[in-house]
């Protein structure tokens, strides 16, 4: 298979007449991206004056994202937090992945190892994604657990069982069998109403399949899946962030038309943010799909309560984080408190940069409120820079144990609390 990429501005349906012309098989991706089932030197226009570049795309493997479920039993809550107005300050029900982020200075030591499940910290921030958009592709969704509530989380396109279409807020993604529970964690992460960061945004499921043989062309129509709904809601004049945490696979060099896919995606005001996987990458000298398809998705690592990395073991997991020159800051991402697919009121303790990238979805959301939709790539490096330049500095201690002579941008995300507007360079307030 090949990937023929158009040039910006050409007549892409002159183009795909063409192909029809001649009987070729192909799919369509994004604006101008072509995937075509033939060898490159048999292809007919592989000098056409349209095409910017002709190349095989890869065979790839994707490897869904691990995660370690450090308490395998959910997590119930009691009776006497039934009430939807009480915050979660029963046991074991307030995460302290938040907390963190809306403090330069941590507050947890070793010697209150009991805090990453059971803490009195207030949370609070003036700004909460209203009006902001968060796509979140991953499988295993209950749009009635009460982080969502209510309807606050929708379906956004992809594979279901149920027979939800798009915009349904009721809906069970069990395609992937009922031990995938990835996407509700992800999704609660992002944004849930007692444990997210941004508990007014609103959250569309993407739903994806779990599976490890997808081709490149398919690895960007989920992507495309987001993108279509996306600029469906024009209209709505609301921005958006996509958080992706479901899978890597490393040694992999996109093909021209997987980079040009994200061109497009930002040239419309997209935000995307990648999990930086629990493998221990250095990723400057691994490369990672999809995190490193393009220098302007947010890769997002992990740490723990004390500005450790993460570091996961068990007899069944080990994971450590992703890092180097290519990972753009770290979040919270070991045992936190998140909603679980079984009932409405189940939570469970997870960890893994799955849950670090909604972290930060969830705070571009934050940032995002109160401005018109984007509709330039100048806008979204404009934003990343910003959520860089608020970020923590040089408060992570990552030492050589794990990480070598390894790179780490030494920068913890961070949400100011107490501003509910912040000026962010080429962007349109409302």
């Amino acid at each position: 298979m090949i990937g023929a990429v158009l040039k910006k501005g050409t007549n892409y349906a002159e183009f795909e007449a063409l192909l029809i012309q001649q009987g070729y098989t192909y799919t369509p991706r994004f604006k101008r991206i072509f995937y075509i089932e033939c060898n490159l030197e048999d292809f007919a226009f592989r000098d056409h004056v349209s095409i910017e570049s002709c190349t095989v795309t890869p065979n790839v493997s994707i490897e869904p994202q691990e995660v370690d479920v450090s308490n395998p039993d959910v997590l119930t809550l009691p009776a006497r937090d039934n009430n939807p107005n009480l915050g979660f300050y029963g046991d074991h029900r307030h995460s302290w992945g938040p907390h963190r982020i809306i403090r330069r200075d941590n507050p947890f030591t070793k010697s209150t190892t009991p805090v990453v499940i059971n803490h009195s910290l207030p949370y609070r921030a003036k700004r909460t994604g209203s009006g902001v958009d968060i796509y979140v592709l991953d499988a295993g969704f209950r749009s009635s657990h009460r982080e969502f509530a209510p309807n606050r989380l929708a379906f956004g396109g992809g594979l279901v069982t149920d027979g939800a279409v798009v915009g349904d807020t009721d809906f069970i993604d069990t395609t992937n069998g009922t031990g995938f529970r990835h996407g509700q964690q992800v999704a609660a992460c992002a944004g849930g109403n007692h444990n997210g960061i941004a508990r007014d945004s609103q959250l569309w499921a993407v739903a994806v399949e779990g599976r490890t043989d997808l081709t490149e062309m398919e690895w960007v129509g989920l992507v495309e899946i987001a993108y279509d709904h996306y600029m469906t809601r024009t209209g709505t004049n609301r921005p958006a962030v996509v958080c992706f945490s479901y899978g890597s696979t490393k040694d992999y060099t996109p093909s021209p038309a997987a980079t040009a896919a994200y061109d497009d995606i930002f040239a419309d005001g997209l935000i995307v943010c990648i999990a930086a996987a629990n493998k221990n990458y250095d990723l400057d000298n691994t490369f990672l799909l999809p995190a490193e398809t393009h220098e302007d998705i947010v890769v997002v690592g992990a740490t723990d309560a004390f500005d450790l990395p993460m570091s996961v073991a068990s007899s069944q997991y080990r994971g450590t984080t992703g890092y180097g020159s290519g990972v753009d800051l770290y979040a919270p991402g070991y045992y936190l408190v998140t909603a679980d697919i079984l009932e409405q009121d189940h939570y469970a303790l997870v960890s893994g940069t799955s849950f670090a990238t909604p972290y930060t979805a969830g705070v571009i959301a934050c940032m995002l409120e109160g401005y018109q939709r984007l509709t330039s790539h100048a806008q979204v490096k404009s934003v990343i820079q910003k959520l860089k330049d608020n970020s923590t500095k040089d408060v992570l201690r990552f030492g050589n144990a794990y990480f070598g002579d390894g790179i780490i941008n030494n920068r913890l995300l961070y949400l100011d609390p107490d501003i509910d507007f912040e000026e962010i360079e080429g962007l349109i307030p409302l």
